[in-house]
Parts: C-alpha cells; structure tokens; sequence
C-alpha cells in the first residue's frame, strides 16, 4: 500500500514564473532626418591645361568639392576624356594625371572652369595577339605545267612548292588564288582543270570544301592568253596540331593536245581566328 506521506510531498519545491505582456505604450516622436549624403560629381573652378599623356605627369585641378574622391580613381571630364586622381591636395583641389589611353589624345588643351568632374571607369586590357597572326605563300617564278589526272602539287622553278605550314592550333581562315595561262593549248574535247588544298602530314586529306575547277574551251586553234585567275572557297580549317603542312594542288582529266596549261603565279593564306 502506498505512503499517505509520500503522497504529499511535491515534486518542485520552485514556483513557476509565467510573464504576461502588458498593453503596448504609445510610439515615440519621429527620429532626426539624417545628413544629406555627398554627390558624386563636381565642378572644376578654375582653367587648367591637360598634361602629356604619360600618366605620370601631375596637374591641379581646382574643384567645388573633393570629398567623394580617393587616390587612383579614374575620372572623366567632357574635354579632356580620362584622367586618374594622384594626390587629394585639400576639399578643393586634386591632383590628377592623364594616362597613356587610348581615347586620351587631348593633351594640351585647356579645360575651361565649369566643367564637369564624375567618376569613370577603366580603359579595358588590350587583347593578347599571337606574335604570327597570318601565314602566307606567294609563288612564282618558272610556271607550273598542269599534266596527268592525278592531283599533284604546284610547283614553281623559282619559289618551289606552293604550300604553307601553319604555327599555332585553333581555327585559320584559309584562302588560296591561282593564274592560270594556256601556252599554245589546243582541246579536242572539253577539259576539267580541278584545284584543291590538302593537309600532307599529320594524317593527310583533303581540306574539306576548298575545292574548285574549270572547263576549258573546245578548240582546235592554239590558245595563248589567261584562262582565269582561280579563286579557291575561303574555308575556316581547324587543328589541333602546331604543324599541319597545307599545299595546293591541280589536275587536269586530260592534257591538251598540244601546247600546255600553266599556273602563272599563286597565292595561299592561312589568317588566325581564334583558339
């Protein structure tokens, strides 16, 4: 059975505290309006002639207001363009240089007194240049015969293959010219004369859709006088490779029946894109 003492003993001695919110007071007077804050331009007050654009060359520069500069922001002002702070000489003068960008070609000149002074931002970072940014063959010299269906490379006597290797990996735009002449040619029949641009090494094909031809006249008379000069398809070729060997190349479905096609002279270019 159960202790009638026991029973009556509490568990906590500690009372319990429960806080009770009372009615809220009445809301207080409004707060002080704050200082105005200071605004980020100003005026000069006084005429100055702009500094050599070397940017190490100080000017002072009298202003209404100084307060909302700091020692090498960049600032802009209509005539003169950019200018950066060098020295806070006091709240109404500053000293400024004029740096070699590349909108800043106003040295010597007079800003006049009541110009305006804001901030500016920077002149962005000129953009890295490969140090070969075109490669290019011109060839002449000794004409090149075009003989045989076979493609074969244009050759010069005097300024050899025509062909050029490439330096860097990325995306070239590639472009090609050819004269072709006909030297006391005679056809019996319509002929094709076919050009192409073919990588040698690197796993050697043909640059995809450079390709261009002609069809030569039908005569039985000796032909002496240009043909044409050929234009190739401007092509963007892409490698990875640092060497890829580019050359040009022609053939003909059959030579004339007498006298000869020649290429005169020849261009190939290759221009840097981009990575």
């Amino acid at each position: 059975m159960l202790s009638l003492e026991s029973c009556c003993v509490p568990c906590n001695n500690e009372p319990e505290v429960v806080n009770i919110p009372g009615t809220p007071g009445l809301d207080g007077d409004p707060g002080a309006p704050g200082t105005n804050g200071v605004s980020a331009f100003t005026f000069t007050t006084d005429d100055f002639i702009i500094p050599p654009a070397d940017g190490t060359t100080p000017v002072t520069v009298e202003v209404e207001n100084t307060s909302w500069m700091a020692v090498g922001e960049p600032l802009f002002m209509t005539d003169g363009l950019f200018f950066l702070v060098d020295a806070i000489v006091d709240s109404t003068h500053v000293s400024v240089v004029y740096p070699a960008w590349e909108a800043n070609v106003n040295a010597g000149n007079t800003i006049s007194a009541g110009s305006i002074v804001t901030p500016s931002g920077w002149q962005p970072a000129a953009p890295s240049l490969l140090a070969v940014d075109a490669i290019a063959k011109y060839g002449s010299g000794t004409a090149h015969t075009i003989t045989g269906a076979s493609f074969a490379a244009v050759v010069f006597g005097t300024s050899g293959t025509q062909e050029i290797t490439l330096t860097t990996a990325g995306t070239w735009l590639l472009q090609a010219r050819a004269r072709v002449d006909y030297n006391a040619a005679t056809f019996a029949a319509v002929r094709t004369v076919s050009f192409k641009n073919r990588r040698t090494n690197n796993t050697a094909g043909d640059v995809a859709n450079s390709a261009t031809a002609f069809k030569t006249p039908l005569s039985g008379a000796a032909l002496t006088y240009t043909a044409l000069d050929v234009v190739f398809p401007p092509v963007q070729y892409v490698t990875a490779n640092v060497n890829d060997v580019l050359q040009m190349q022609v053939a003909i479905d059959t030579d004339p029946g007498a006298g000869s096609v020649q290429i005169i002279e020849a261009d190939i270019i290759a221009t840097y894109l981009h990575a």
